[in-house]
């Protein structure tokens, strides 16, 4: 498949058929994950692939018992009613995929971030000139992997919601530090076609300087 026909055609998938992934299809697909760009090439991913259905109902579990939690916290009704329509969807969806795939980063610690801590700069004026490099490097390698997939024919779904109880779910997973969970990826063969949502013109985010 051509990059921009993937590019153009990928879709957030929230619903999948009852069909297994391949092995060998997951092996090409986090394959194709690891070439992405990281800073320094320090590679800062893991992909945990879970096709275990204990697993996964205990990882949804844990989402849902976090987002009750947080749902005791707001004082919003408003608020509420979205945690409680997240946790029956949006948060959990993954649970009905042949396939979780979990994304680890670990920290990436620069010299210069190392330079700017010794000089007193806070956390935030840090993140300001140093934003998460090692983050931005598995995002590089989570949107090779949604293509990948894409061009495979089945259909993901980007989810940071669940990490919401990312305590448990390095429990249940037994991952070790200082790698920790940042994504869940849900992979099947899709069971809708949902239309392409609309992005913004090119006009309103790009700039040219000359």
């Amino acid at each position: 498949m051509d990059i921009f026909d993937a590019i153009k055609g990928r879709r957030s998938i929230r619903k999948f058929k009852n069909t297994p992934v391949k092995d060998s299809d997951i092996i090409n697909i986090i394959d194709a994950a690891r070439k992405a760009p990281s800073p320094g090439n320090s590679q800062p991913w893991h992909f945990i692939a879970v096709k275990n259905k204990t697993l996964i109902k205990k990882m949804a579990e844990s989402v849902r018992t976090a987002t009750d939690q947080l749902i005791q916290w707001s004082k919003d009704e408003k608020t509420k009613k979205k945690l409680e329509n997240y946790k029956k969807s949006y948060y959990t969806l993954f649970e009905n995929a042949p396939v979780t795939i979990v994304v680890l980063t670990e920290p990436y610690i620069s010299d210069t971030e190392i330079i700017l801590k010794e000089q007193g700069f806070n956390l935030e004026e840090i993140l300001l000139r140093r934003p998460l490099p090692g983050l931005q490097g598995a995002s590089a390698a989570i949107q090779n992997l949604i293509l990948a997939a894409h061009a495979h024919g089945y259909g993901t779904c980007w989810m940071t919601g669940p990490i919401i109880a990312v305590h448990e779910i390095i429990k249940i997973l037994n991952i070790n530090p200082p790698k920790y969970p940042v994504a869940f990826i849900p992979i099947g063969i899709p069971d809708e076609s949902p239309a392409e949502r609309p992005r913004n013109g090119i006009e309103e985010i790009m700039t040219i300087i000359e």
